[in-house]
């Protein structure tokens, strides 16, 4: 039996870049919407704008990906 080779290695790395970069434009796009959230209700308290973006996040809306609608590719 033979050791597994660099390939599996580099295929590994590939998938865990992938996921990372993945991540990141999640994290992106999730701060932009905060932003515009808070824009949006300038008079809530930090608390109530948190409340009001994991209820958007909860339900897999971006407002930068697809304005809110989860159906739009």
């Amino acid at each position: 039996m033979q050791p597994a080779g660099p390939a599996a290695v580099v295929d590994d790395f590939a998938d865990k870049m992938r996921a990372a970069k993945h991540v990141r434009r999640i994290r992106d796009m999730q701060e932009w919407d905060y932003e515009w959230i808070r824009l949006a209700n300038p008079g809530k308290s930090h608390r109530e704008l948190n409340e009001i973006a994991n209820a958007h996040f909860a339900r897999g809306r971006s407002i930068g990906i697809n304005y809110g609608d989860p159906s739009v590719p």
